[in-house]
Order: structure tokens, then sequence, then C-alpha cells
């Protein structure tokens, strides 16, 4: 399924589930949800504004967010069996990815700019985690914690480059 050039408010990912990937290309997203769906196909943003993008339970199909403006990003007990993949966007107001990770495909967070804190808290990437080339104006804990049984647990495949701010605090 395509959406292109649409104005979509309040959308729920079961509306989509299958085994045809969606795309949602040079869209305004007032509130959309991706909750526990299965199959083998990707979930796709591309250009878009999202307004509130929220991301919860078990994944099994590969997410990808590129190109797009995001006011809140909140990945809640999510894993991403599937994968993610966020890369050149810019998320202003709330990123978070708590209780979460666990991903059996490689996720990607590479070339964006958070203007607020990023977090990370009590999640664990067990397969290829790639942090790369971001700007992060407030942050993350991504490395903090370290004494706290809520940091991050990084497995043996990770890359952590060339990114600008604090990789270290702590919360």
């Amino acid at each position: 399924m395509i959406k292109e050039n649409e104005i979509l408010k309040n959308v729920d990912s079961s509306l989509f589930i299958g085994d045809e990937d969606t795309l949602f290309n040079n869209c305004i997203v007032e509130k959309f949800s991706i909750v526990g769906i299965m199959g083998n196909s990707e979930i796709i943003f591309k250009n878009c504004i999202i307004d509130r993008l929220g991301i919860l339970d078990i994944i099994y199909r590969k997410v990808y967010i590129e190109n797009c403006v995001i006011n809140d990003l909140v990945a809640w007990g999510t894993y991403f069996k599937g994968g993610l993949s966020l890369k050149n966007c810019i998320i202003k107001k709330t990123a978070t990815f708590e209780a979460g990770g666990h991903n059996d495909e490689e996720v990607i967070i590479e070339n964006n700019v958070f203007m607020c804190q990023l977090d990370f808290f009590d999640t664990q990437f067990r397969s290829t985690f790639i942090f790369r080339n971001n700007i992060l104006l407030a942050g993350t804990d991504l490395l903090g914690n370290k004494d706290k049984v809520y940091k991050t647990v990084l497995g043996s495949d990770y890359t952590i480059e060339n990114n600008i701010g604090n990789l270290e605090s702590n919360t």
C-alpha cells in the first residue's frame, strides 16, 4: 500500500497488516501507532512531517523512517525483531526507546538531529546496532548510567562513531 501527499490522523498500524510493504511518502501525520505487527513486509516513512509516532510491542516487520521531521518519537517496550532504520530525520520534542530493543535484525540510527534528550532507558540491542553521525543537542544516555541496572546493553556487533553531543548523560 502506498500513501502519498496525504494528511493522516490517528492511524493504527493494525490497518496495514499483511505481506505488502506500506509506504508513507510526503505525508503529514498527526498520530500514528505501530503496535505488535507481524509479517515479512516493511513499513516505510519517507519525507513526512509526523506529530507523534508511537511504537509498541513486538514488531516483526522492518521499520524505515527517513528524511522526516518528528515532534514525538516514542518506542516503549518495543522489540525490533525486523530491525529499524532511522536516518536523516529531525526529532524535536521527545525521542524515547525505553525498555526495548531486543533486535534480531540491524538497528541503524544515522545522520539525525535530536533537539531533545534521546532516551535509551533499560534498552538492549542484541544484534547489529549502528549509531553514527547524529547531532544530540540535549545528549543521550546511550553510554550513560554505567552503574545502573537500566543502562543500555549492547551486543558484540555495534558501531558508535562521529556523533556530536553528550553520549553519557545519566537519567
